[in-house]
């Protein structure tokens, strides 16, 4: 099962539970996800909100690795 990453963190979520995520083109089930609730969205909002303080002030080409970074 996938989690959610809010605040830095991968989270399960609140509720705990989770829905299937399907292939459109195979319709093969690929994996599981969180069923996420306003609490997680309250918890994702507020933890973007404080982040933005500090990322509004990185230069855009150091943004880009740093996401290049990640993806990876």
């Amino acid at each position: 099962m996938q989690k959610m990453w809010i605040d830095g963190r991968r989270v399960a979520g609140a509720s705990r539970k989770t829905f299937p995520v399907y292939n459109p083109a195979t319709e093969s089930k690929i994996d599981e996800v969180p069923r996420g609730t306003e609490q997680d969205a309250d918890q994702a909002i507020e933890a973007a909100a404080r982040a933005f303080r500090a990322w509004r002030f990185v230069p855009g080409l150091d943004r880009a690795a740093l996401m290049h970074e990640f993806a990876a």
